[in-house]
């Protein structure tokens, strides 16, 4: 889901300019991405573009989330066996009905709806009601999610560049799945401390399960970047940590890894302080400082690799939360 996040934002702030791109380039389709064009070329919606809104929201929610571009012509090369790629531009028409369409009919082309979809229309260079739309759809964690379009009543999964039909024992795989944890990290900024001419922050760092499944043995890599190191009075200001600290792994360039033991655990809903890190420099040095931090989440059956980036303000109490 990462992956199609990075080319749904890219698409956000690039607009026009990455759909010319990608038809100028000839940008293949991938396991995160598909292009599709309208078939009447304008809004409302026709039967066949709400089952083709239908098939890939169930594919990608099946798998692993993608994007889907709407108004390039994605297909083949002239050559055998060339690969699904842009190879035109298909400008939508009424371009602010069909983003109505998508976000109208989003929740009842699949069943269970899947949540967390975003759509995002990219108008021409001169026609604000002429251009292309991109919708998001995130990675599902529950059961799989079938497409209800007329005729359809179908589960489908992605594959390589394209939407297949899920057989048997892949459905019944994913009926029989328990629900997933889902890990984000969690920075809490404290207020100013110690000497009269030195700043020192402290950042609460946790983990939050935002899922639907227990964390079993969570574990945390994080690496500070700039200012900020670990703790050395720990969580409890007596040299504590609420996860063991792996200390044979640990430094400025690994970063710093905490491992849970076999009984630690959390629960949906929930999170878990894990250690603190510290910042002391001379004042106004600190304040209004952007710090980005390296981290690495880990449970059973989740992973992520990822960063966050906070601004350290003036007044403590400010949080916050990978996505």
């Amino acid at each position: 889901m990462y992956a199609a996040r990075v080319i749904f934002e890219s698409l956000r702030v690039n607009g026009i300019s990455q759909i010319n791109q990608y038809v100028a380039e000839k940008e293949q389709e991938t396991l995160f991405l598909d292009f599709k064009r309208s078939i009447s070329g304008s809004a409302p919606m026709t039967t066949e573009d709400r089952k083709t809104l239908g098939e890939a929201l169930s594919g990608f929610a099946n798998s692993e989330g993608g994007c889907i571009v709407w108004g390039i012509d994605g297909r083949p090369g002239a050559e055998k066996d060339d690969p699904d790629c842009a190879q035109g531009l298909e400008p939508i028409t009424k371009l602010a009905r069909w983003l109505s369409d998508l976000q109208q009919y989003t929740a009842s082309l699949v069943s269970p709806a899947v949540t967390g979809v975003e759509h995002h229309a990219i108008p021409s260079a001169d026609n604000e009601d002429i251009g292309y739309a991109v919708t998001f759809v995130p990675k599902s964690e529950g059961y799989p999610h079938m497409a209800i379009g007329k005729g359809q009543h179908r589960y489908y999964y992605r594959g390589g560049s394209s939407f297949l039909m899920m057989e048997a024992f892949m459905v019944a795989d994913r009926f029989g799945r328990r629900p997933q944890p889902k890990l984000s990290l969690l920075v809490r900024i404290s207020g100013i401390e110690g000497a009269i001419n030195m700043n020192t922050r402290r950042l609460t760092v946790s983990i939050e399960n935002t899922g639907l499944g227990i964390a079993k043995h969570p574990a945390i890599r994080i690496k500070p970047s700039g200012l900020f190191r670990l703790d050395e009075f720990g969580l409890d200001s007596n040299r504590n940590h609420n996860l063991y600290l792996q200390l044979e792994d640990n430094g400025t360039d690994k970063g710093y890894y905490f491992l849970g033991r076999g009984d630690d655990v959390i629960h949906p809903g929930t999170k878990r302080d894990v250690t603190k890190l510290c910042g002391t420099v001379p004042n106004d040095q600190l304040i209004g400082k952007e710090v980005r931090l390296d981290f690495e989440l880990y449970c059973d059956g989740f992973a992520k690799i990822d960063s966050l980036s906070i601004t350290v303000a003036t007044t403590g109490g400010t949080e916050y939360r990978s996505t």
